[in-house]
């Protein structure tokens, strides 16, 4: 937490994929709800600095990747400075044009 308090002195946000790994194709035999456990600790990589020292974060889109997929950016702020977080995701997510992904699952059908 020191650190963190001593970096803040420095810095507004910090700025980082909000998964480590685009989403796994969905099989067929994931229809049965199996857990994915390795992909799960792969996709949380970087949501665990926030999960565990209760900073303040936010994620919006950030795009697609090449593989077609969503992508996002988590941006991450001192204490109680979620108003930060906010207005700087609300300027990225203006810039963020919207479409269906390249592969697209309707799982309501």
């Amino acid at each position: 937490m020191t650190y963190l308090k001593g970096l803040f002195k420095t810095i507004d946000v910090i700025a980082n994929p909000t998964c480590a790994q685009t989403a796994e194709r969905i099989l067929e035999s994931d229809e049965s709800g199996c857990w994915k456990f390795g992909a799960t600790l792969r996709y949380m990589m970087y949501v665990k600095l926030a999960n565990y020292s209760g900073i303040p974060s936010i994620t919006v889109p950030s795009g697609f990747a090449p593989n077609g997929l969503p992508t996002g950016i988590m941006l991450s702020g001192n204490w109680y400075s979620e108003e930060v977080l906010f207005k700087i995701g609300h300027v990225l997510d203006l810039d963020h044009k919207r479409e269906k992904p390249e592969v697209f699952t309707d799982l309501l059908q």
